[in-house]
């Protein structure tokens, strides 16, 4: 398709050679409408990629539906003759059966084996179910829409266990009623701390004195003060600690 656009485009530029030369028009505009069309034909190619990308996007999409709405219907082969199917996704498990290449299987599910191992396959062979390696299978556009929702349901599960994990220490963190910021407190804060951990280190939360967001930097100072007047501030530049001071703390 990129040839034809390419086509399309100098097929243009000739005829608006013979129009100029017919009408006198200035060369510096017909120079403008090619270096016009040139644009046009990239703006067209990329516009092509993302076509394509979309149509392998859906093709994977419609793999993986057909997958789901039948168990065991993603089918593949067997690529080497040392393929093993063992009872339990570990190869010093029961071996099952030992398959050749070009033998097909059926594929159930995605598991991980030993950490030196990698990454099996819960097959169907010969009414025989079993655990084969990947690295012995043909992969298939099913198996690649399997494995990356795998990885998305695993990313989505550590994020919402981080989400979990950050409430969780946020609503460990009291406010400061009768406590004090020490100066031990202010000491063990660090570089790059975010303001929960901070705030975890001090004992209480701090109170928000400014904010800041410019170029894709956002910088929020936060204040800790005790009724004798001694107090700290600290500075947290996209969520982490940069700068930090203290007046009097003891």
């Amino acid at each position: 398709m990129g040839d034809h656009v390419r086509i399309l485009a100098l097929v243009g530029i000739a005829l608006l050679s013979v129009v100029a030369s017919a009408s006198g028009a200035p060369l510096e505009q017909l120079e403008a409408r090619i270096d016009s069309l040139e644009v046009r034909r990239l703006e067209l190619e990329e516009e092509l990629d993302r076509v394509e990308d979309l149509i392998e996007e859906l093709r994977l999409e419609l793999a993986l539906l057909e997958a789901s709405l039948v168990p065991g219907s993603i089918k593949t082969t067997v690529k080497s003759h040392r393929a093993n199917m063992f009872l339990q996704p570990d190869r010093s498990s029961t071996k099952l059966a030992r398959l050749e290449s070009g033998d097909q299987v059926s594929l159930l599910e995605l598991t991980d084996g030993p950490a030196l191992e990698g990454i099996y396959w819960k097959v169907v062979h010969d009414s025989i179910t079993g655990y084969i390696n990947s690295k012995w299978l043909t992969r298939t556009p099913a198996m690649a829409a399997l494995g990356r929702e795998r990885v998305d349901d695993e990313r989505e599960a550590a994020k919402a266990a981080q989400l979990a994990e950050l409430r969780a220490q946020a609503e460990s963190i009291p406010l400061q009623g009768a406590r004090l910021v020490m100066l031990s407190a202010y000491s063990s804060l660090s570089t790059a701390m975010t303001y929960l951990d901070a705030c975890q280190a001090i004992g209480f939360w701090g109170t928000e004195i400014s904010r800041t967001a410019v170029g894709g930097y956002t910088t929020v100072m936060y204040s800790w003060s005790n009724p004798d007047g001694s107090n700290m501030n600290a500075m947290f530049q996209n969520g982490e600690l940069v700068s930090r001071a203290q007046f009097g703390l003891r």
